[in-house]
């Protein structure tokens, strides 16, 4: 047995033990193992447990599983918990999915949170709303902070920087929007 696989085997029973003893970032560790290695059953028990314990990271995986599976209302009712506890992923989704079945203003209400969070996916689709109601100046600024400093690993969203350079071509700012269009490609 070569010293990855063995590492592999300590981390897992680590997590076993961990897990066992009732610690929620345990049994989302031997989840996200056993899923990895096609142990999907036993991972989304790992992940229902840890989940029900409150662990937001948890949450959102219980909800990729139930929406490949295609149960779209256990999927949004785990994005809703992990929203709930402040996930911005969860958030940005369920806004997505919100806006799919035409409610906007709660889609609205969950993209806002999620962008005032730094979200820039977020912040994107915010945008969008807001310029579709006719609110450019607010929309621009949205898409103007997608660009803006990264946090927690968050990338800039380069649809959100093409909207904003056409905002500012717009307003007759053609050198601005051209630096712009340059960051968004």
């Amino acid at each position: 047995m070569d010293d990855e696989h063995r590492e592999a085997g300590v981390y897992e029973r680590k997590m076993r033990e961990g897990a066992a003893l009732g610690h929620p970032d345990a049994m989302h560790g031997l989840a996200v193992v056993l899923a990895g290695r096609g142990g999907d059953v036993e991972a989304e028990s790992w992940w229902r447990r840890a989940a029900e314990l409150g662990h937001r990271a948890a949450m959102v995986h219980l909800a990729d599983v139930h929406e490949r599976r295609g149960d779209d209302a256990e999927a949004e009712s785990w994005w809703r918990t992990a929203a709930a506890t402040g996930d911005r992923r969860a958030m940005h989704i369920l806004g997505a999915r919100l806006v799919e079945r035409g409610e906007r203003g709660e889609a609205e209400s969950w993209w806002r949170r999620a962008a005032d969070a730094g979200d820039a996916r977020a912040m994107f689709s915010l945008g969008v709303v807001l310029d579709e109601r006719g609110e450019r100046d607010e929309a621009a600024h949205w898409w103007g902070r997608a660009d803006q400093g990264r946090r927690d690993g968050d990338l800039a969203d380069p649809a959100a920087i093409h909207n904003l350079a056409g905002r500012i071509a717009g307003q007759g700012r053609t050198v601005e929007a051209e630096s712009w269009w340059r960051k968004a490609a």
